[in-house]
């Protein structure tokens, strides 16, 4: 993660985006702009309505150590769970953040995608992600508290339910998953040389189907 931006504004494929720099005080890095884009529109790309749904993951340090095996247990478990009964969602997009601070200590953001047609609330995944903390604290989870609240007492939006196509409720989601790629706090010390500070799930994009011309329209005039 080398190139950063003091910019509010990003070009990613032709398309300008708002990004949280704190009023350009605070560095994003780019290629974790660049690489929630493509998650988000591989997303937007099989499903008309995408829930996003931030998950906030504070670890035991001695326990995580200098990997991320972790998030590979949480994710696992999160995936298998959305995959069942309740939402039988076919795939999961995410994205996530390995961070360190003098007040949070080791902590985890995530940022979960699914069809917005299977899940409409954010609320069920935090619950479920308090479940897995609580369960399996042997393997290094610590707490994952529940959405922050703002200086007037109301909870600070957490989840997104963004239809395709519309700028506005994009934008507005976008700016603040930016937040994932500041600068400030990012694990720098703790991590083992091949270790990471950010992954996402590489959601393939869904390609539009090839159309085969019939043998009826072959033989139309190329200029009515």
């Amino acid at each position: 993660m080398r190139q950063k931006t003091l910019a509010t504004e990003i070009e990613i494929d032709g398309r300008l985006l708002p990004i949280n720099t704190y009023g350009g005080t605070r560095a994003c890095y780019v290629e974790v702009l660049t690489t929630i884009k493509r998650e988000f529109d591989a997303m937007q790309s099989w499903h008309e309505k995408v829930l996003m749904v931030r998950v906030d993951i504070h670890a035991h340090a001695d326990i995580v150590g200098d990997k991320n095996t972790i998030m590979t247990d949480y994710l696992d478990r999160m995936r298998e769970w959305v995959g069942g009964k309740q939402y039988n969602a076919k795939r999961m997009g995410y994205v996530w953040i390995r961070e360190v601070s003098t007040q949070g200590g080791l902590h985890y953001h995530v940022w979960l995608m699914i069809n917005g047609k299977d899940a409409k609330s954010g609320y069920n995944f935090i619950e479920k992600s308090r479940q897995i903390a609580e369960r399996h604290s042997h393997r290094g989870y610590r707490n994952v508290p529940y959405p922050p609240k703002s200086k007037d007492g109301i909870k600070k939006e957490y989840f997104y339910l963004v239809r395709r196509d519309n700028d506005s409720e994009y934008n507005k989601a976008f700016y603040h998953v930016s937040y994932f790629a500041k600068e400030r706090t990012k694990d720098k010390h703790n991590l083992s040389v091949k270790g990471k500070n950010f992954s996402a799930s590489r959601i393939t994009a869904k390609t539009k189907p090839i159309h085969m011309m019939t043998d009826a329209e072959r033989q139309l005039p190329l200029f009515a």
